[in-house]
């Protein structure tokens, strides 16, 4: 019998596993110029343009295969006024605000398959047990299975059988999308990583 994960969690100490998105998500659209599925990514730019007092905001993506653009639409129809000070953001692709509309996987999936972003995830350095908290840097779409399995060093196979020994207690599924704060307990037992 299993003891619960908010049990181990209270006698063990939390370690903030970090996952960094190394690049901002692509979405696969239909190019029209290649006529195909292709994915596209982030331009880095904003257009914004007015039609009578209302505005529409769009960041610009590029297919990865011809460099065809695509407007993401971000504010359709708004008065300027209801942007507030993002408006100026938008106008001067303000890189914060690039990254933040670049990285909201949520908004991105209205408009095609989204692919999962290449991440950097720290190993996890404390001497267990210890439960593993995963901290999102920014908004991305990674399997919980990757990010224990990069923060552990162990392979996939070597992670699921840690799992059934209850050695690894997770509270989510393995094979679903990693949420900020998602919690992993990491047992006293040595788990030595494949090579």
């Amino acid at each position: 019998m299993s003891v619960p994960l908010s049990v181990l969690a209270s006698l063990s100490p939390v370690v903030a596993v970090r996952v960094t998105p190394l690049e901002p998500p692509r979405v696969v659209r239909r190019c029209p110029r290649c006529d195909a599925p292709r994915p596209f990514g982030s331009s880095g730019a904003f257009r914004v343009n007015a039609q009578k007092r209302r505005l529409d905001v769009w960041l610009v993506r590029r297919c990865e295969a011809c460099d065809a653009t695509w407007n993401q639409p971000v504010a359709e129809r708004v008065s300027p006024a209801s942007l507030g000070a993002r408006l100026v953001g938008y106008q001067q692709d303000d890189p914060a605000l690039v990254h933040a509309v670049a990285h909201d996987v949520t908004a991105l999936k209205r408009h095609g398959k989204v692919l999962p972003a290449e991440v950097a995830v720290e190993p996890l350095v404390a001497v267990p047990p210890v439960v593993a908290r995963v901290v999102l840097v920014a908004p991305v779409a990674v399997r919980l299975d990757h990010v224990l399995c990069e923060a552990l060093g162990l392979s996939r196979a070597r992670l699921r059988a840690e799992v059934s020994a209850e050695r690894v207690i997770v509270e989510a599924a393995l094979d679903r999308p990693a949420a900020d704060g998602a919690l992993a307990w990491i047992g006293p037992q040595p788990v030595a990583a494949v090579a």
